[in-house]
């Protein structure tokens, strides 16, 4: 039983600003199933009624189908959390868009593209129309995290902080990282998150998903300064040519698990 003596600290649910620059937004949402049923615009409701029928019976009709429960959940979170950035930028009293601060959370649209070179990529539609603008999008768990730019192209990942298997780490992880994991000793989940995350935002960047395998990244984390310098990324492609990646990576907890997020550009 909790000790009712002990002070428990309360959970933050909302929009928190994790990075901001000119030229990149990156906001994250912390949720929960209460407060997302509750707050998710009405606008998505629309889009999910499915999933919210699902979602009052949690815990009692056990013929519910989890995995397009979660499903629904992350799409939620991502659209949730894109919009409001959109939203956020396009407000602004400064912002370079001045025709579209009238706009309100409805008139923004991110649908997933569908043609091959660029499958998955999430797209951006100002009231049906599509944008050159660039937004990223990921969750875990609960959280939903959106990256934004005006011109040019980014990538945000996060995960949660758990132990994970030797094959995936010989899966995600190049020799040289393996040997700077080891020497972790204390923080090799951490360490291995941040690897990843740093990957998958990368991969992110240049769009194409899977089909680049993450050991052909190489990231140099700046183990002593992981969250207060950035740390660089390269992706060495088939004709020996080097592209650079600025990595930025944060940690944010939230019900009480450790996250890892990461943000990638270009460098250069």
């Amino acid at each position: 039983m909790r000790d009712s003596n002990v002070s428990q600290e309360k959970e933050f649910y909302g929009f928190e600003t994790i990075h901001q620059t000119n030229s990149v937004d990156v906001l994250l949402l912390k949720s929960s199933d209460k407060h997302l049923f509750k707050n998710v615009p009405s606008h998505l409701k629309s889009e999910l009624t499915d999933f919210f029928d699902k979602f009052k019976e949690i815990g009692k009709d056990k013929s519910i189908d989890w995995c397009d429960l979660n499903k629904a959940k992350n799409f939620l979170l991502g659209r949730w959390v894109g919009t409001q950035i959109l939203v956020n930028q396009f407000s602004q009293s400064n912002s370079q868009q001045s025709n579209l601060q009238s706009l309100k959370s409805g008139d923004f649209c991110i649908r997933n593209a569908t043609e091959e070179f660029r499958f998955g990529k999430p797209l951006v539609f100002i009231q049906n129309c599509e944008t050159s603008y660039c937004i990223s999008i990921s969750h875990s768990d609960y959280l939903g995290l959106a990256g934004f730019s005006l011109n040019q192209n980014i990538g945000v990942d996060m995960e949660l902080v758990k132990p994970r298997t030797e094959t995936f780490k010989n899966l995600v992880l190049t020799a040289s990282e393996i040997k700077i994991l080891e020497k972790q000793i204390n923080r090799q989940d951490e360490i291995l998150t941040a690897f990843w995350v740093s990957k998958e935002a990368i991969s992110k960047v240049i769009g194409k998903g899977l089909k680049v395998p993450l050991k052909n990244f190489n990231v140099v984390l700046d183990i002593e300064n992981l969250y207060n310098k950035p740390s660089r990324g390269i992706l060495l492609d088939s004709n020996l040519s080097e592209t650079c990646y600025s990595i930025r990576i944060f940690q944010k907890k939230h019900l009480g698990r450790l996250y890892i997020l990461a943000l990638a550009e270009p460098l250069g």
